[in-house]
């Protein structure tokens, strides 16, 4: 039975994560992030659900109450971070006014566990209406221009979409799902507002990692490519996230549970592609610690590529 947590399971579920994600520590180098999150005050917000058998709690569902996936916890953003959102907001504001519709945090910042130094600022700019060439250029020198003003963060990464495309129907499952339950608004118009919260389903599963051969395609292609070695540690990083998290597309629409963390997609995908455990092992390392060589990286994505192309076709 999943049901809302009370604060009676709070020694079960520090049990259950404690368990879950300490044998990470050792190869990512820090506690996972929710070994870092403070659960009784989730529960009492109601944004604990779990899975108990028999009387005893045995798993977090990563869905509420009404078996919806989890938001965006309503925390603080972390102090170290506001100079550099301030500037975000500031400089999209005078210099991309009329364009600019709303502006979305996501990943480490957006969550509150980001590492001073080491994290990318992921950012989603949507837009009133479809930019043009002199638009994208503008885009990408203030994106430029702030990465350059702020080493705080590794990265700053722009994700555009338009309003037109966030409200359209055949994106719901993909803008619409993303907004709201992966984005924080901290400038116009809050679009997930739109959106009820979303159950799990493959829909979205697919709907999100759509672009996934694309996608492995063009990491191939820039690993091999990669001049530096910031440049291959960066894209080995992003690209084995992004082939852990397709481990979601193999879920059963029976499925009542939603993964939240890498970790949790990790297993996910073991369980369903067992033959992929090794690369699994591979992914969820260098997620963290990059240090392959390129040639070796590329060995391992391209035999996951292959396998996993292969089951997802076969699960229809």
């Amino acid at each position: 039975m999943i049901r809302l947590a009370s604060t009676e399971d709070l020694p079960a579920i520090d049990a259950l994560i404690e368990a879950a994600y300490s044998p990470y520590i050792a190869r990512i180098g820090a506690k996972p992030s929710p070994m870092q999150e403070d659960y009784a005050q989730l529960v009492t917000r109601r944004q604990v659900q779990v899975l108990e058998d028999r009387g005893q709690v045995v798993d977090i569902g990563g869905v509420d109450a009404n078996g919806a996936i989890l938001t965006l916890a309503p925390i603080a953003l972390q102090p170290a971070y506001r100079p550099v959102l301030d500037d975000l907001c500031r400089t999209l504001e005078n210099r991309c006014h009329t364009l600019l519709g709303g502006i979305y945090l996501y990943g480490s910042v957006a969550r509150g566990d980001a590492r001073e130094g080491e994290s990318d600022l992921d950012v989603t700019l949507i837009l009133n209406h479809c930019p043009n060439a002199n638009d994208l250029q503008q885009l990408e020198r203030v994106r430029g221009e702030l990465q350059d003003r702020h080493p705080l963060v590794s990265k700053i990464d722009f994700d555009i979409g338009t309003r037109d495309q966030v409200l359209a129907e055949e994106h719901r499952n993909s803008w619409g799902y993303w907004l709201k339950h992966h984005c924080r608004c901290i400038w116009g118009e809050d679009l997930a507002q739109c959106f009820a919260p979303f159950k799990p389903s493959p829909a979205i599963a697919r709907a999100v990692n759509a672009d996934l051969q694309a996608a492995f395609e063009r990491y191939a292609e820039g690993i091999a490519d990669a001049g530096d070695a910031d440049t291959l540690r960066r894209l080995q990083r992003e690209a084995s996230r992004k082939a852990l998290r397709a481990g979601n597309m193999l879920r059963s629409d029976k499925d009542p549970s939603w993964p939240l963390t890498l970790e949790d997609h990790a297993d996910q995908l073991r369980i369903a592609c067992p033959q992929l455990a090794a690369e699994v092992e591979f992914f969820l390392r260098h997620a963290y610690q990059p240090e392959a060589s390129a040639e070796q990286f590329l060995e391992q994505l391209g035999a996951f590529n292959t396998a996993f192309f292969v089951r997802l076709n076969a699960s229809g």
